[in-house]
């Protein structure tokens, strides 16, 4: 969603060609600014919701929603080299952990929800050791060491009391995503631009295929995406067969194919930023 997508990292790898805009794409100088999560997520759903309706008003098919700023964001996420979802979920997490780190260290609010979290979650964790600041790490930990040792010393339980603050909050970013793609993907163009892609890891296929509302389109997905998954299987049998010392064929493209095996099978984290 618009606040949760921050600037990406130097690791990030583009894809080979970004996919063509669609004409009706508002303009670039819109501001890419932070919104509260619980308002961004009341009107994309309100709008989910607008085109759910049509399914029960005589209409064969769901009419895609107007195409707002969101869509675009995952619009651009398909011409990455990887899940377009786990792309923008990890954007999300390194815009939250950034404002933190710079700016809330000190906030009291939300030190006490790390105390009550007992601090991150494990991919909240690695990416904030990767992002590298130091001084704001000691700070939230040397409370948080104080706050268990205080635990242990009275006898308490040191469970957490409640999720990671980033964890929770890039959750409800990856679920107004895939809504959001969901409502989309009754268009031709954006199906045709799922084919072109590197496509969705196997947890996300998982969840567009609960958020698609037809059969038929839960049926699309699943065709593109068993087409990629053989692709894969082609790829992974000529690699294997160019690795044997025999073989002096030069390596194709297949020779990164199982990166992009790892990347399918599952959800992508972090990167430095």
């Amino acid at each position: 969603m618009e606040e949760f997508i921050g600037e990406e990292g130097s690791n990030a790898k583009p894809g080979p060609e970004s996919p063509p805009v669609p004409t009706n794409r508002p303009s670039d100088s819109l501001p890419d600014e932070v919104i509260e999560p619980k308002r961004e997520e009341h009107m994309l759903f309100e709008r989910f919701m607008r085109w759910w309706n049509c399914r029960h008003s005589g209409h064969k098919q769901p009419i895609e929603p107007e195409r707002h700023f969101t869509f675009f964001k995952i619009w651009d996420a398909f011409a990455q080299t990887e899940c377009p979802l786990c792309y923008l979920t990890r954007k999300a997490r390194n815009l939250f952990l950034s404002s933190l780190w710079y700016e809330s260290v000190n906030d009291v609010g939300l030190r006490n929800r790390l105390h009550r979290s007992l601090g991150f979650s494990p991919e909240a964790a690695a990416t904030s050791q990767a992002m590298g600041d130091s001084l704001g790490m000691s700070i939230v930990y040397r409370a948080l060491s104080e706050d268990v040792a205080d635990r242990l010393h009275t006898h308490r339980s040191v469970h957490p009391a409640e999720p990671c603050p980033v964890a929770e909050h890039v959750a409800i970013m990856n679920r107004n995503s895939v809504t959001a793609l969901a409502a989309h993907y009754v268009a031709e163009d954006v199906q045709a631009l799922h084919d072109k892609s590197f496509a969705f890891c196997l947890q996300h296929i998982q969840e567009m295929l609960d958020a698609l509302p037809t059969p038929g389109l839960q049926r699309t997905l699943r065709q593109i995406e068993e087409k990629k998954f053989r692709k894969l299987r082609e790829e992974l049998d000529t690699f294997i067969a160019k690795s044997d010392y025999q073989n002096h064929e030069p390596p194709g493209p297949e020779r990164d194919a199982w990166l992009r095996a790892v990347r399918k099978f599952h959800r992508q984290e972090p990167h430095a930023h």
